[in-house]
């Protein structure tokens, strides 16, 4: 299967510097845009994933929030690949999200990251 965004096929890992404009294509949200504000964060402990699995640490995510503080995603969205704006790009995979300082933030993993601990690549 080959995996295009815009009309090209996808390229990456990209190493990203904050900040950056992206958007991704999620189940329940569609389209949406944002903008990674901060990477390598501190380790980020997530919960709401059922009790037999219970509290997740997630370390080393990179944060996207919306100007206007609305959700760049929703539950449902998670494994979402995220990408340049406009562009085939790819930088990560949308792990989840919820309200942090007012406002909805949204976690993703650098998508070398999780090339590495699965020792795959993109195809191309």
């Amino acid at each position: 299967m080959d995996l295009t965004v815009h009309g090209a096929p996808v390229a990456g890992p990209m190493n990203v510097t904050a900040p950056l404009e992206v958007e991704k294509i999620g189940k329940r949200t569609g389209v949406t845009t944002g903008r990674i504000i901060m990477i390598d964060m501190q380790p980020v402990e997530v919960s709401g994933y059922g009790n037999d699995l219970g509290k997740l640490v997630f370390r080393d995510q990179m944060e996207v929030r919306r100007p206007d503080g609305s959700p760049f995603s929703l539950r449902g969205d998670s494994g979402a690949l995220v990408f340049v704006k406009g562009d085939a790009v790819a930088v990560g995979l949308l792990v989840g999200g919820g309200i942090k300082g007012g406002s909805y933030a949204t976690l993703v993993t650098p998508l070398q990251r999780v090339l590495d601990c699965m020792g795959a690549r993109l195809a191309g």
